[in-house]
């Protein structure tokens, strides 16, 4: 404020720009200043003031003659002034020292929020970050993970657990899936496509591609495709498309490859429902990479 009065005067006169300069700084400092001299004040009154006004009326009281009306009424004057002074200057008081306290307990409870808020807010992301690592994920991407990364790997959890309650075991058990875990927790999709009925043998990586794009036999059906995409999208992966090999007979007949395509790189991942929609498997378009 003091700052500020000073800023705004630069462009008067000098003689004019000091006098205005003065009396805004002083109004600056005299409204900075009012609250804590009437509190003051009020102390001085109560502590001070009124006991030595009230020693001065006993002593003087002795020596006033009791028949001088004047005087007499003029001592009264000043003890009634003097006590309703007193009243005000403690009311005064009273209502700042309420006002302060309000202020106090609001900041308490404000400052509670917050840190009701941060701990809230501290164990959503510790949840988050369990329950994405108990699907596949792992701590570095669940922390990371979007709502829509979140709300999709939801949904691909029970679309998977669903898809499991309507096949029998005994029809994934000569299932093969050949996958290479990269950017996941793979024990956790190992676990759960094995869990299925499936069979994992893993392989090594066949270059530096994430994986987008799982590749099906000719005796591999849709549902039983689809399980393991879920499974995989349930723990963060992009899957883009699932196609037949373009040679699906013989030995291949029977498996399931997770690899990556290159013309799918460019390409927007498949949600869930889209999964869930297909009725088959997209012809080949090239082999898995």
């Amino acid at each position: 404020m003091v700052g500020q009065g000073i800023a705004n005067c630069w462009w008067k006169p000098l003689p004019l720009r000091y006098t205005v300069c003065l009396v805004r700084n002083w109004e600056a400092r005299s409204r900075t200043n009012a609250r804590v001299c009437w509190a003051f004040l009020g102390v001085l009154m109560q502590n001070f003031i009124m006991p030595i006004i009230a020693l001065i009326g006993g002593v003087a009281s002795l020596w006033i003659d009791p028949k001088d009306q004047k005087k007499r009424w003029l001592f009264i004057f000043g003890l009634v002034f003097t006590a309703i002074l007193t009243i005000i200057f403690n009311y005064s008081n009273s209502k700042a020292k309420e006002l302060q306290l309000e202020r106090v307990n609001t900041e308490k409870a404000q400052t509670r929020q917050i840190l009701l808020n941060i701990t809230q807010n501290v164990q959503a992301v510790v949840d988050k970050i369990d329950v994405l690592t108990s699907l596949g994920f792992t701590e570095n991407k669940a922390a990371a993970a979007s709502d829509v990364q979140i709300s999709s790997a939801l949904q691909a959890n029970e679309l998977y657990s669903s898809s499991l309650g309507r096949l029998p075991g005994a029809a994934l058990q000569d299932i093969q899936v050949q996958y290479s875990p990269e950017n996941v927790n793979g024990a956790r999709v190992i676990s759960s496509i094995n869990n299925s009925g499936m069979h994992v043998v893993v392989k090594p990586p066949a270059n530096a591609m994430a994986t987008n794009c799982i590749w099906a036999g000719d005796k591999v059906t849709p549902a039983q495709v689809k399980i393991v995409a879920y499974a995989l999208m349930r723990a963060g992966v992009e899957v883009k498309a699932i196609r037949r090999f373009k040679d699906g007979t013989g030995d291949k007949q029977r498996v399931i490859e997770v690899g990556a395509a290159p013309d799918l790189v460019n390409k927007q991942a498949l949600s869930p429902d889209q999964i869930a929609a297909k009725l088959g498997i997209d012809p080949p378009v090239s082999n898995p990479s």
